[in-house]
């Protein structure tokens, strides 16, 4: 039994890291220099997905079970690779490698028990919070005025080598830097964005219950971080959870970020990082917040792309399209779906994610992630692939057995039984 136990946890966590090899993961850049490295991270990626394979067709005691409402979310992101590889106007592509490991891991997953999806999680938010610690040292060291050595590490992106963007490669560790911009970290990956986007996912499902340890990093590596989106998400994210918590809790959480608001905009913190949030900050706009995700040469060729219509705006220009157009590859938004995938495209996209959520059922506890999870699709909208999408599943699972692990202990306590059994 201990030995199937520790199989089943070298399994579930070599998937985990396999599941941060994608193009945004330094280790998977061709510009990295340690070519022998970056191809076991290559092979980790499908290998993950083989062994959890291989362990759910050995293991008897696994207690997942295919449900037609699975087959249906199967058939669904069937129907969506389908369609994203071969309906575009412009661009077609055969179906990849990375392509069939993503719908066989999405299939794995839901073989997977309960308890197996939750601890997936748990590795899953911890190995991010130890890919994202050494730039927080190295960030923190270069604000004193403590320069470690570095080598420099380009980006696989031509737009951020033709704008001076390059990394600042320390020993498990990155800054991002360029003429234009303040030193910012990023982790073992290509954005500040990706470090801001992902802590405040990981925190809206109320991990603090599970370890306040690493919740506090996670709120720290995302504040430091000074991404927009991590701070916009956990606004979300502490509105959302006070609604939910009654009126009262409601009106005193919401007085509260606005008198912080007031003050954060009036006052002078004589610091270039907190004044570039400041900067972001536009009370005249619609939405208070001035929208970076895109340029003015993007909007123009999108608003062509609306108005021309037809084909094209029902069906997409097809995968890549966004990345292959010389004016639209630098900017991320929702509307990347739109112009890639079409309407209905986009419909079938964001489809996926609702019936998995209610695959899960929506529960009052998992609602703020939802909300939050959704939301930064409005900044970084390629969220189906295995990354996210683990994340999405398995963070479900997590608030599922949350909410069970949380009743039995609140049930014990009550009936005095607690005491006994610890």
């Amino acid at each position: 039994m201990m030995r199937r136990l520790s199989v089943e946890r070298i399994v579930l966590a070599i998937f985990s890291f396999s599941v941060f090899c994608n193009s945004y993961f330094m280790l998977m850049w061709s510009t990295y220099n340690n070519r022998v490295i970056s191809l076991l991270a290559q092979v980790i990626a499908y290998v993950g997905t083989f062994l959890l394979l291989v362990f759910i067709i050995v293991s008897s005691t696994n207690k997942g079970k295919v449900y037609k409402s699975v087959l249906f979310i199967f058939a669904l992101v069937i129907l969506l690779e389908f369609h994203m590889n071969v309906f575009g106007a412009e661009n077609t592509f055969p179906f990849t490698l990375a392509e069939f490991r993503f719908i066989v891991s999405i299939l794995t997953l839901f073989l997977l028990s309960n308890e197996q999806r939750r601890t997936i999680f748990q590795y899953i938010v911890k190995l991010f919070a130890i890919m994202v610690l050494p730039s927080v040292v190295y960030f923190l060291l270069n604000s004193v005025g403590v320069h470690l050595p570095y080598s420099v590490l380009n980006s696989e992106q031509s737009s951020k080598i033709l704008n001076g963007t390059y990394y600042q490669h320390y020993p498990f560790g990155l800054i991002v830097s360029s003429p234009w911009t303040m030193s910012r970290l990023c982790g073992l990956f290509d954005e500040p964005g990706v470090v801001g986007t992902l802590s405040a996912i990981f925190i809206s499902t109320n991990y603090d219950k599970i370890s306040k340890k690493w919740t506090l990093l996670l709120l720290i590596e995302g504040i430091l971080s000074f991404s927009m989106a991590f701070y916009l998400l956990m606004l979300i994210y502490i509105i959302v959870r006070a609604f939910l918590h009654g009126a009262i809790r409601f009106t005193v959480t919401l007085s509260a970020l606005v008198i912080m608001f007031l003050v954060f905009i009036n006052t002078d913190f004589n610091n270039e990082y907190i004044s570039s949030i400041q900067a972001r900050i536009d009370v005249t706009s619609t939405y208070l917040f001035i929208d970076n995700r895109t340029s003015d040469s993007f909007d123009q060729e999108f608003s062509n792309f609306v108005e021309k219509g037809g084909y094209p705006l029902y069906m997409g220009n097809g995968k890549g399209s966004v990345s292959s157009n010389a004016v639209m590859s630098s900017s991320f938004s929702y509307k990347c779906l739109l112009y890639d995938y079409g309407i209905i495209g986009s419909i079938l996209y964001l489809l996926v994610f609702f019936v998995t959520a209610f695959y899960f059922k929506i529960k009052r506890r998992n609602i703020p992630f939802l909300l939050v999870f959704l939301a930064s699709i409005y900044q970084r909208p390629y969220v189906f692939n295995l990354q996210y999408y683990t994340i999405f599943v398995t963070a479900l699972s997590f608030l599922e057995n949350e909410l069970t692990d949380f009743g039995v202990r609140m049930k014990r306590i009550q009936n005095n039984e607690w005491s006994t059994e610890n």
